[in-house]
């Protein structure tokens, strides 16, 4: 048996923001031991529930910390991780581009809104991946819980690709990972558009060091990448 867990980086209601899906899939005995090394990991370290996004901007239960204390927290938690995931998966939408295509095309009409668009590439990028490496076994898909659109996630997964998406909350230390594998993605990808000199060489590789031990598979859909898919998959005109 296999799990994978998604969770999601950025909002949708933001013209000019990104949309990040990402996570990672591994088997439920590699899962297990990861939990536990996670959790230690997070205690030894004074945190209750690790959130990127807080840990980033030094706020919350990360107050105060200095910039090697977090450096430090998310490279051992990067090191647990790369011992433990058998792949990793993002899935960026630029929001803006989203927007431009939406209107020449019935984007959202047949995939939903961003959220579900990304959520259900992901479950596909994870099937191919299957496929790839012959595995037989069945795999579960979780996403974190408060997301915006869960239920059209829920309706569209079910409805077009025969899955039960599950759910659960920040505790899970499979999903606080993929919390970080998001946020990751979605500040590589917004750097890179609003800041292209600053992401050349060393800073590009420091920037994805906590998933480059990681076989990893990552998209992003800017205006070309979604005009292409929607001509692909016959997404009629507005």
């Amino acid at each position: 048996m296999f799990a994978a867990y998604f969770d999601e980086s950025g909002s949708p209601d933001e013209r000019r923001g990104f949309l990040t899906v990402a996570g990672s899939v591994s088997s439920t005995q590699k899962w297990f031991r990861f939990k536990i090394q996670w959790n230690a990991i997070v205690k030894r370290h004074g945190v209750e529930v690790f959130h990127m996004n807080e840990c980033a901007s030094g706020t919350g239960q990360y107050a105060g910390w200095t910039t090697d204390q977090k450096r430090n927290l998310i490279t051992d938690l990067s090191e647990c991780f790369a011992r433990h995931a058998k792949e990793a998966f993002a899935v960026t939408v630029l929001m803006e581009s989203w927007q431009n295509i939406n209107q020449e095309f019935q984007l959202a009409e047949m995939f939903g809104p961003p959220y579900a668009f990304c959520g259900r590439f992901c479950v596909s990028i994870v099937r191919s991946w299957k496929e790839r490496r012959r595995i037989s076994a069945p795999v579960e898909y979780y996403f974190e819980n408060g997301a915006k659109h869960k239920g059209e996630l829920i309706n569209r997964l079910k409805k077009h690709d025969g899955i039960i998406a599950k759910f659960a909350g920040k505790e899970s230390a499979q999903l606080q990972a993929a919390d970080l594998i998001a946020w990751k993605n979605r500040r590589v990808v917004q750097d890179i558009i609003n800041r292209p000199d600053s992401m050349m060489g060393d800073n590009l590789r420091r920037s994805l060091a906590p998933v480059s031990r990681v076989s990893r598979k990552f998209n992003v859909f800017d205006e070309k990448e979604l005009l292409t898919f929607c001509r692909r998959h016959n997404v009629p005109p507005c």
